[in-house]
């Protein structure tokens, strides 16, 4: 798999990042190691997960997914050679106030840095925002964490444009280095409306500043849990018109099943490779459970489109 540096950091990772949510949960930590171990030989260095992942699972081991993450990367002493993103700033239990006062913060850096066996997160980001809160508190909490050498890196996921400019000019006002990454939903698919108002999408407006600022984007939900290639291969896609029944996406997934015959490459591939051709620094997030799958996702991002095989795909 091809490396990259993720913008404004010396952080080289792989040109896909995995999806970790299930690892220790819904999906065993036997299996967990084996899906983290062939991610690894085939070679992926890039890593997502959350303090909270997977606290939704029922009898699920508190911040499953970071405990398995450490425990993987101890057992064949990988510290040095995998890039963890992990985010904090979740919500509160029950609620939809995500936590992000110097205290709050303060708990759960700490929490991750002990759930992964890290002395530094090389990326963290803030997982949800908290409007209410004055941007300069929530980045003055984070300088004192880099300062300490707990966290390298920012980010922030599910934050407006408005919110991630006011961050990253009162960084450059103190003379820091704001967020270097956007974690947003982002696919060749295009969505419904958002049911869920705290899941925020790539829009035109954050493209541009990604492009004018070369940040890098970090997205999650890169296949649209495999709409397209539903779509393309004849699959029901019953489960998931809720999110993706769109008459474009029909026309999407027409136009990248051709590319792909084209290219001689999968649906998936062409998904991906869109994601890893835009005119910014994009590494998609995305689980796999099989080989088979891991190389059609391999394959994508190590594929390139050309400016006009984008607009093809566009359709906008």
């Amino acid at each position: 798999m091809e490396k990259i540096y993720i913008s404004h950091t010396d952080l080289q990772v792989s040109r896909m990042c995995m999806g970790t949510a299930d690892l220790g949960s819904v999906t065993s930590q036997e299996d967990s190691f084996e899906l983290l171990n062939l991610f690894y030989e085939h070679g992926g260095t890039f890593l997502d997960t959350a303090i909270s992942y997977a606290d939704w699972i029922k009898n699920a081991e508190r911040s499953a997914s970071e405990k398995t993450i450490g425990r993987w990367l101890k057992k064949y002493d990988l510290n040095n050679k995998i890039v963890v993103a992990t985010k904090g700033g979740t919500f509160a239990a029950g609620t939809l106030r995500a936590q992000l006062s110097k205290e709050e913060l303060d708990l759960q850096i700490e929490q991750s840095l002990r759930n992964l066996g890290l002395d530094t997160i090389d990326l963290y980001l803030l997982h949800r925002d908290d409007e209410n809160r004055a941007v300069e508190e929530i980045m003055d909490t984070l300088f004192a964490h880099v300062d300490n050498g707990n966290l390298r890196y920012l980010g922030c996921s599910n934050w407006t444009l408005g919110r991630i400019k006011l961050a990253n000019e009162y960084a450059e006002k103190c003379g820091r280095l704001g967020f270097v990454a956007l974690s947003d939903r982002w696919s060749l698919a295009k969505y419904n409306p958002n049911s869920d108002p705290t899941m925020l999408d790539m829009d035109i407006d954050k493209w541009n500043y990604c492009k004018d600022k070369q940040l890098t984007a970090i997205p999650y939900k890169g296949l649209a849990n495999g709409y397209l290639t539903y779509l393309a291969t004849g699959a029901n896609v019953d489960k998931l018109k809720n999110a993706y029944g769109l008459e474009i996406n029909l026309q999407i997934a027409d136009r990248a099943k051709k590319l792909a015959r084209d290219k001689n490459v999968s649906a998936t591939a062409i998904a991906m490779a869109y994601l890893r051709s835009q005119a910014f620094v994009t590494i998609p997030i995305t689980a796999f459970s099989k080989k088979a799958q891991l190389l059609d996702l391999v394959e994508g991002v190590n594929l390139e489109l050309s400016k006009s095989e984008i607009d093809y795909l566009n359709l906008l």
